[in-house]
């Protein structure tokens, strides 16, 4: 799909400030999380966190249904389908991220109440190196201008500051 409303000057903006930002937090908060010398509530902060950041980007990479503001990777490409031909189909990881995440942490739901200790465990390490993955995909498949406007994350042509396994 091309969304021919976006502007350059748009995607560059976005970039710097939002989208790098979204990775930024991703990396730093299971950077966080797995680190494992914090207490419970900061523990359960850092985790809400870095799953709204997952849902986020994984929203980017693999939109559904965007809307007409929602910033999509696709937008970076005036033909989308180099994009969807380098990434994989799907993140095995995003229907789980998209829907409990919705569910127990961004909405306040009845279905909280069915949830059983075991079924609010959260396989994060998986969830982070799927989307790192995919991510590291679309800094790739960038051309080199648009992947300057993401300087405060891309090191190289090849790989993430921010991106670490």
């Amino acid at each position: 799909m091309i969304r021919s409303h976006i502007s350059s000057k748009q995607l560059k903006k976005i970039s710097h400030e939002h989208i790098s930002y979204e990775v930024q937090m991703f990396s730093a908060t299971i950077a966080k999380i797995k680190d494992g010398n914090i207490e419970r509530d900061e523990h359960n902060a850092l985790l809400e966190s870095f799953l709204l950041h997952s849902r986020c980007i994984i929203n980017f990479l693999y939109p559904e249904k965007p809307r007409a503001d929602d910033v999509i990777a696709d937008d970076f490409f005036s033909n989308p389908k180099i994009l969807r031909s380098a990434l994989p189909i799907s993140l095995s990881c995003a229907k789980d991220v998209r829907f409990r995440t919705g569910k127990e942490i961004a909405h306040l739901t009845y279905s909280r109440l069915n949830i059983t200790p075991a079924q609010k465990q959260w396989n994060i390490g998986k969830i982070h190196d799927e989307i790192t993955s995919a991510l590291e995909i679309f800094f790739k498949t960038l051309d080199v201008k648009q992947l300057k406007w993401f300087k405060t994350i891309v090191k190289d042509n090849t790989s993430s500051t921010y991106l670490q396994k």
